[in-house]
């Protein structure tokens, strides 16, 4: 299994999307988009050593854009989907081992990833809701190479996987995956590729 799963404890098949599972079905805020999300939320809570937190944003995920009803801009598709889609994946998760409260948790994340407002840091879910936004953020660069501004992401750690995001929009755009497996294994043989860029001798 992939290093990445292994340091949650999940299964990829138990992720998998279909156009069917969105409101909206969308080239721009659909299956491939979300599987970048999920990806880059994984990756960035391995990055920050926090696995608890990050496992929750990667549900999260999974589910914050399935009730857009557009691909317009739109702050309500958050509070739409933690109403209908939560419910829908709720014991999923608890089989998973998400608490009652990492519900809420998952919950305030996917609310709040719509809006412009941020959590007070002092909130119980302001890592996963900061891990969600940010991997969210990573994935603007499908819209444009100015639409993601790095000046708003809320990690350090995240402004270095700017490169990272554009190359794995382009591997997934360009055949695009089914399953979440997929989108794994693209990943983890881009992030050798990169892991081996950064290891060379700086001149």
């Amino acid at each position: 299994m992939n290093e990445i799963l292994e340091f949650y404890a999940l299964d990829p098949d138990d992720f998998n999307l279909f156009p069917e599972d969105f409101d909206h079905a969308s080239s721009i805020h659909g299956v491939g988009h979300v599987y970048r999300v999920m990806y880059h939320s994984l990756y960035l809570g391995y990055l920050l050593g926090n696995r608890a937190e990050a496992r929750l944003a990667f549900f999260a995920a999974f589910l914050h854009d399935l009730s857009r009803k557009h691909d317009g801009r739109c702050t309500e598709h958050g509070e739409w989907a933690s109403d209908t889609k939560l419910p829908l994946y709720r014991e999923q998760f608890i089989r998973l081992g998400a608490s009652s409260g990492d519900i809420e948790k998952i919950r305030t994340a996917v609310f709040y990833h719509s809006l412009p407002a941020e959590l007070s840091p002092e909130s119980d879910a302001w890592t996963v809701t900061a891990i969600l936004k940010d991997a969210d953020a990573l994935d603007r660069i499908r819209l444009g190479e100015y639409n993601l501004d790095t000046r708003y992401l809320r990690f350090a750690v995240t402004k270095s996987r700017v490169e990272f995001a554009r190359a794995l929009y382009y591997a997934s755009f360009s055949k695009p995956f089914s399953r979440f497996s997929e989108m794994i294994r693209a990943g983890e043989k881009l992030e050798s590729g990169f892991q081996s860029r950064e290891a060379l001798p700086r001149i």
